[in-house]
């Protein structure tokens, strides 16, 4: 199936469908947990998996068109692009789902700084489309392509930016740290189908489902917690587990696509 791209004049206003617009509500790194805590002696780890509920849809493409006279997509390879909105294998398991715990953060003795972490863009496609950190770790964004790219970061919902710098080809890495949680999106303007996620956590237990919808948290406390689950498509969902010595499996998580997509 292959959709034509419509972009909207801002992110908040109308959110297009498809690939590489975000919906309001190849991958660089298949599972990313993201954990800066000293984990206490009574502490265990989180495993599960996130499931789509219903029929597994097919695989969608999207189509881009330049405008008239503009050259914005030479350097971008194929101009029919795989979506990144949706991916789910032929078992259900879904990719790119965020999961995580409010459980406060302790630094570990001796710890010093993590590295950043990294999005990069190639062939005009940021990579990996979605990224989870701590709200004390920065991301750094990347240019491999040879052409320019322009960096925009947005908080969901909100039209100003909070960050706005070019980036030509081959150029030095673009350091950002956000200042709260919440979730954001990193956008090229001048490559309008351009968008990646970073979902910051209030705090370090965090983690983005692999290709085989799978997650694990590590360093939790015993006890009871509310593990939270989000993705672009599917929405959010809440559910308490109770933490044990020996560690914990969740049973799989259920997610549906609204009834109007």
């Amino acid at each position: 199936m292959v959709n034509k791209l419509a972009w909207p004049g801002t992110l908040a206003a109308q959110p297009a469908r498809g690939l590489l617009c975000p919906t309001p509500a190849p991958a660089f790194i298949s599972l990313l947990v993201f954990a800066l805590w000293a984990a206490p002696a009574e502490s265990a780890q989180v495993e599960g998996q996130v499931r789509l509920d219903g029929p597994v849809p097919k695989a969608e493409k999207v189509t881009i068109e330049p405008k008239k006279g503009n050259h914005s997509t030479e350097g971008c390879g194929s101009l029919v692009k795989d979506s990144q909105q949706l991916l789910v294998d032929g078992s259900g398991a879904v990719k790119n789902a965020v999961v995580w715990l409010d459980v406060p953060v302790v630094a570990a003795e001796g710890q010093g700084a993590q590295a950043p972490v990294l999005i990069d863009q190639k062939q005009c496609v940021f990579e990996p489309h979605v990224v989870a950190i701590p709200l004390s770790r920065e991301i750094s964004v990347r240019n491999s392509d040879s052409v320019i790219h322009n960096i925009r970061i947005f908080q969901e919902g909100e039209p100003s930016m909070l960050m706005h710098q070019w980036q030509k080809a081959d150029a030095a890495d673009i350091p950002w740290r956000f200042s709260e949680p919440g979730r954001y999106v990193v956008r090229c303007g001048v490559h309008h189908w351009m968008y990646s996620w970073v979902f910051v956590a209030p705090g370090g237990l965090v983690a983005v489902t692999d290709e085989a919808g799978r997650f694990t948290l590590a360093g939790v406390p015993k006890g009871r917690h509310t593990l939270h689950v989000w993705h672009e498509k599917l929405g959010t969902r809440d559910l308490l587990v109770q933490v044990r010595e020996e560690g914990t499996k969740v049973d799989p998580i259920h997610m549906a696509l609204p009834k109007d997509s």
